[in-house]
């Protein structure tokens, strides 16, 4: 009985303890939890109705600052004020621009303290602006600047020629005096709460009171898609950590939440005694029934063995054969079904393998379906599946190139197919390196390529195509070093209002390409073609 009650008082602790821990304790960490991101969710919206901000007044104010400079990539800073005024409204009290070059420094501002700020001192900061793609927008949700400390809202995009325009606007000291006293008042309403403390998506601490930790950020990467995750640093303190992404705001911020629960200590300790209690009860009358009822039993079972020892012959001829048989006939039927069992493990086994193989292989297929293979572009059967979707649900205006590349025959005669392969895949990386992520580029056959520029108008278009062929004499294949690469391309704009097919598209575009090759007939394609054993003995 002793045994019994000490293996029950510990399996009841245990469950207890984990029972706690698991709902009581957890439940109480997402109720805070939830108080504490509803409270700032109050906050930010006063701060997001002072300047009147959401992502898509910065979605929108990017998007048009980078159509300006597009078109006037060598915009004065008059020029580039006076859009900023438009644009912003009277936001543009509360607001100033930057343009930084490629090395980091602020090129041009209208924030003069600002002029020649280094930003790769921030080395982890720069190099996350500095990944950024061509029209690819970036946006901080709280940070400081550099100089001052001032607290400031901050958006990136990456313009065409490499720089970056940076937006930010000022937060008045009062708003960050607001939150002060929102965390306080918290902590005075949740008496077990000890500190909050909020970083922005980099880790950066949104008021200088507030520190991180290696152990704070290794478990803010361990969110993921977790809305917080509890860090139990003690018997009675805990720290929670979450995400907190404000309404129609294009940023996010991370929240440390640590709490001291000892005042539950008591509490539990109460409890966890009256359970005790009751299980020493209930342990001392079950074991008073176990007893009878297995004195009772005992008493039957001798009588059974004593008939059985008195009258072995009877015991004999009903009882023990016909038991050993049904227990042999079993032991077989138990082998034949685990004989069975196995044979239908290893069956699904390779059932399994064959399932896996035949998924890769059709996404192999599915890939190669619509993928060139010597240049890793589309083909002309994506292409043309792309081009007619855009053309049904077309809403503004489309460009598509079509352009060849110049002298591919003559190379794969003169120096072989291998450098005609070489010439190919150095004419697409530079296309690629100049399109935008939502371009589409494709290989038609051959020589031919299509250049697919949704929502772009012919102008601009044209300009990403003036710098891929300025371009197309850098970093060559050693094959190629003394051949001039140039391409012919025939460009098309599609008006939404003037609906055209594809068939028409691509044949507009490829005459078009035809046309301006014939213009360049005569030019050689090489500075020294007429001496043709130079030429062919190019690596």
């Amino acid at each position: 009985m002793v045994s019994i009650f000490i293996l029950s008082i510990l399996a009841a602790a245990l469950t207890f303890d984990t029972y706690y821990r698991s709902r009581v304790s957890k439940d109480l960490c997402a109720s805070t939890f939830r108080a504490v991101i509803w409270s700032l969710d109050n906050w930010i919206e006063n701060l997001k109705s002072f300047y009147r901000l959401g992502s898509h007044f910065l979605d929108d104010f990017l998007d048009r600052i980078y159509l300006f400079f597009e078109r006037e990539p060598d915009a004065t800073d008059q020029r580039i004020e006076e859009e900023f005024q438009k644009i912003l409204g009277t936001n543009a009290t509360l607001a100033n621009w930057y343009l930084i070059n490629p090395l980091g420094i602020i090129e041009r501002t209208n924030y003069a303290t600002d002029i020649g700020v280094d930003l790769t001192e921030k080395a982890s900061y720069w190099k996350k602006l500095q990944s950024l793609r061509v029209s690819e927008k970036h946006f901080d949700p709280l940070t400081y600047e550099v100089r001052t400390g001032n607290p400031r809202f901050y958006s990136y995009i990456k313009l065409s020629n490499g720089y970056l325009f940076e937006l930010g606007f000022s937060i008045p000291r009062e708003q960050l005096d607001q939150l002060v006293k929102l965390l306080d008042n918290l902590k005075r309403q949740f008496v077990f709460i000890t500190e909050i403390s909020i970083y922005n998506e980099s880790l950066a601490p949104v008021l200088p009171t507030f520190k991180v930790t290696d152990v704070d950020r290794e478990y803010f990467l361990r969110l993921d898609n977790q809305p917080f995750i509890v860090n139990n640093i003690g018997e009675w303190k805990q720290a929670i950590y979450g995400k907190w992404t404000p309404k129609d705001l294009p940023v996010g911020f991370n929240i440390k939440i640590q709490m001291d629960l000892s005042t539950f200590s008591s509490f539990k300790k109460h409890l966890l005694w009256v359970l005790n209690i009751t299980i020493l009860v209930i342990t001392m009358f079950s074991i008073l029934i176990i007893y009878f009822t297995t004195k009772k039993i005992q008493q039957m079972i001798d009588g059974v063995v004593s008939h059985l020892t008195n009258s072995s012959q009877i015991a004999q001829k009903t009882g023990i054969r016909e038991i050993d048989f049904l227990v042999e006939k079993y032991d077989e039927l138990v082998k034949n079904l685990n004989e069975q069992l196995k044979l239908k493990e290893e069956f699904t086994l390779i059932l399994k393998h064959n399932i896996e193989e035949r998924d890769k292989l059709q996404q192999k297929l599915e890939k190669l379906a619509l993928t060139d293979e010597l240049t890793g572009v589309y083909n002309r059967r994506a292409a043309i599946s792309f081009l007619s979707d855009y053309l049904k649900d077309l809403t503004s205006k489309l460009s598509v190139c079509y352009f060849d590349v110049d002298h591919l025959k003559l190379v794969n005669d003169r120096l072989g197919h291998l450098c005609g392969d070489k010439l190919l895949s150095h004419v697409v990386d530079i296309v690629k390196e100049h399109v935008r992520r939502s371009d589409l580029v494709a290989r038609f056959g051959g020589d031919e390529f299509l250049i697919i520029f949704p929502h772009t108008s012919k102008e601009q278009a044209q300009s990403v195509l003036d710098r891929i062929v300025q371009n197309l004499q850098r970093e060559k294949p050693e094959c190629l070093k003394n051949f001039d690469i140039s391409i012919s391309y025939g460009l098309v704009e599609i008006d939404p209002d003037k609906p055209a097919d594809v068939d028409q598209i691509i044949k507009l575009a490829d005459e078009r390409m035809y046309n301006q090759k014939k213009e360049k007939q005569g030019q050689s394609p090489h500075s020294n073609f007429e001496s043709r054993e130079r030429f062919d003995q190019s690596p």
